[in-house]
Order: structure tokens, then sequence, then C-alpha cells
């Protein structure tokens, strides 16, 4: 099994803060990947989710390494019902957004959150890049968020 990279590069990450809940002061962004025969498996992971109600994230990758990007809901979302998942793949940059239109906002936890797996037309799956991170809640208030790389923080934004 060959692995795979991820890294985190200018991260615009911001949480903003639902009514009635409690936003935390900063949120942890991870990713953590699987690489196996035929496919390559990217989890955006988040260290608390209070008072989320939608994401956006994009990640580049090599299309001549990976392909057919799909997007499905981690485990933050399990039972969530009403919560939207949606990608978009730009050949090289795939987008996707997960929202809850009502106010099914998450109140705690930490996990996956979204789950990007592509289809490798190799045996290596080649580097995939967190390009950008935006975390919302249902009043848009920004929170600072850090995207971290193997545990260490590789960029702070502090809005508060």
């Amino acid at each position: 099994m060959e692995a795979m990279e991820v890294s985190a590069v200018g991260p615009a990450a911001s949480v903003m803060a639902a009514a009635r809940v409690e936003a935390p002061e900063l949120v942890e962004v991870s990713t953590s990947t699987s690489d196996t025969e035929g496919e390559a498996v990217v989890a955006v992971n988040l260290s608390d989710c209070a008072g989320l109600a939608g994401i956006q994230v994009d990640l580049r990758y090599d299309p001549r390494r990976l392909a057919h990007p799909t997007v499905s809901p981690g485990a933050l979302l399990d039972g969530r019902g009403d919560w939207v998942v949606l990608g978009n793949d730009l050949d090289g940059l795939v987008r996707a957004i997960a929202y809850t239109p009502s106010m099914d906002v998450l109140s705690r936890g930490e996990g996956a959150i979204l789950v990007f797996t592509f289809e490798k037309l190799g045996k290596q799956a080649g580097k995939v890049t967190l390009d950008s991170v935006v975390l919302s809640t249902q009043d848009a208030t920004e929170i600072a968020a850090v995207v971290a790389k193997g545990g260490k923080d590789k960029d702070k934004k502090k809005d508060r």
C-alpha cells in the first residue's frame, strides 16, 4: 500500500456561531487518509462541531492519479437526515458543501464531517491538498479555526 500525502495550504478557515449554541473558541480541522488497491479516501475531521450548520471544503488532487471523486457525510452527520451534502469536481479541484436548511445545527462532538473517495488511476494516489475550509452556522458569526497537519498547527486565524 503506497502512502498518500495530504497537506493544508492557505486555509481560509472560519466558524460561525448559531443562535443559542455556544461555539468553541477554536476549531481544529484535520484530515485522515486511507489508500487501498483501487481507491483513496480522505476524511475531513473537526475537533469540535458546536453550532455548525454548514461547511465548504476544497481539495486539490492530481487528475492523472485520481479520478471520479465522491463526497459523503462523515460520522458527525450520521442520523441527521436534513443535512444536504453536495460535491462538484473541476478536474483537479473538488468542492464539497454540507449544510442544514433547518435549525438542526450540530451541538457537540468531534470526528469526520465529510469523506472524499477517489478512484486511483495507478498504484500511487499522489498528493491531495486541503485548499480551503469554511465552517458556518445559522447566523453567520465568524469564529477562529486552525487547519492542522500531522498534529501540528499549519496556520492560525483568530477573529474573536
